[in-house]
């Protein structure tokens, strides 16, 4: 799933995606984050240097999704209220 064998000729949105796809489950969001973030600067530079074509970088890559965070309830609140006016 990695992408030292493939040429930069055989790269795509969708091959780059799957890649992305694979260093997120195996390293977390942030960490997929960056190495799409330097892969696309070294292909931006090969692209340059050698002046090739390469391809376009994939925005939406999904497969990560934030948590959504609950509100706190009523009750909640309260208890919380209530613990802090006890420790004064």
């Amino acid at each position: 799933p990695m992408l030292g064998d493939c040429k930069i000729s055989e790269l795509d949105p969708g091959k780059i995606r799957i890649w992305f796809n694979e260093v997120l489950k195996l390293a977390g969001h942030y960490t997929a984050k960056e190495a799409k973030k330097h892969l696309s600067t070294v292909l931006s530079m090969a692209g340059e240097d050698f002046c090739i074509r390469v391809p376009t970088m994939p925005r939406i890559t999904g497969g990560y999704r934030k948590k959504e965070r609950g509100l706190l309830r009523q009750e909640q609140v309260k208890a919380v209220i209530d613990s802090a006016w006890d420790r004064e």
